[in-house]
């Protein structure tokens, strides 16, 4: 999911319009709808107050519902430190595989 349908996503979702959310930013709605087709991306001060206005971090409005609790979070997290006290060699044949599928979504 891209910021923009997250944003749009999450603002439906909490009752927000765009004028109410432009209001909130001072921006002006166009702007919100710039941000909402993904023509434009807010700063990070204006990421905090879209984030403030919708009650959810920014991390949830940037990213997405990428619950750090989940299993897999966990699992990654926890193969990652055992990736971690791998000899240097292994470590960079483990990067070399992942780094495609991370970088990918850049």
């Amino acid at each position: 999911m891209t910021f923009g349908e997250r944003l749009v996503s999450l603002r439906k979702e909490k009752g927000v319009s765009q004028k109410d959310l432009a209001i909130a930013i001072g921006k002006d709605p166009t702007q919100v709808r710039r941000y909402e087709k993904n023509k434009s991306e807010p700063t990070a001060t204006i990421a905090l107050v879209i984030a403030k206005k919708l009650d959810v971090t920014v991390e949830e409005l940037i990213l997405g519902d990428n619950n750090p609790d989940s299993d897999l979070c966990k699992s990654l997290k926890e193969n990652f430190n055992k990736i971690m006290l791998l000899p240097e060699n292994k470590q960079r044949s483990i990067l070399d595989i992942i780094e495609p599928f991370v970088n990918q979504n850049k």
